[in-house]
């Protein structure tokens, strides 16, 4: 009976050391003002156009870190407050050694009003590195539900309206993939140093990059 209570005790040691040996521990999401998501959450295919006319796919996001953010050009105070943060921000990491400098993408959730000029004008604004994008309204829905962003057309009067929308900047990587937002209220600084922290400092939950 020992030699019995003897064997189990080691065949016990030798699992608990394997166990500890193979374990694989759970990524932890680093802290930022913001999410990061436990694991990338992949595009799939999606339909708009940029203000150049070009086609902006799923592909658009490839082989580039992307920050991106919806609104409209006649924005009163988040859009205009929000583009001009961003640009300040990518003027930051920049200026950061080995760090790779986004895209940024601006969606218009407004595609009756913002043609493809206004939309280059408006956000040439801010950035001329700035890339401007929209569709009809079934392809932006679309393309809104994957990154978990709301709008709606709210009217002021019979024919003036606003569109109301999430404030968030989401974080794309350079396979297409979401890996995290970064929340109101932004400033320029704790954006840089969150994008930076996501994408140099992340553990594997922002994987594949």
């Amino acid at each position: 009976m020992k030699k019995f209570y003897l064997i189990m005790g080691l065949v016990t040691v030798i699992a608990l050391v394997a166990l500890f040996m193979f374990k694989k521990e759970a990524p932890i999401a680093p802290e930022i003002h913001g999410i990061v998501l436990d694991k990338a959450k992949p595009l799939v295919t999606f339909a708009l156009e940029d203000m150049n006319g070009k086609p902006f796919t799923d592909q658009s996001f490839l082989d580039q870190w992307s920050l991106v953010f919806f609104g409209f050009t006649t924005c009163p105070d988040i859009c205009p407050m929000t583009m001009s943060t961003l640009s300040e921000a990518l003027k930051i990491i920049h200026a950061e050694p080995g760090v790779p400098t986004p895209k940024v993408i601006f969606v218009s959730v407004d595609p009756e009003r913002d043609t493809p000029e206004r939309l280059k004008q408006y956000v040439e604004h801010f950035n001329k590195d700035f890339l401007g994008v929209t569709g009809n309204h079934t392809q932006l829905t679309e393309f809104s539900r994957q990154l978990g962003v709301v709008f709606e057309k709210v009217y002021t009067n019979d024919q003036e309206y606003l569109v109301d929308h999430s404030g968030s900047v989401a974080l794309i990587n350079r396979r297409g993939a979401i890996v995290a937002y970064f929340t109101p209220p932004l400033n320029a600084v704790n954006l840089a140093h969150d994008y930076k922290t996501v994408v140099t400092v992340a553990s594997p939950c922002t994987m594949p990059q």
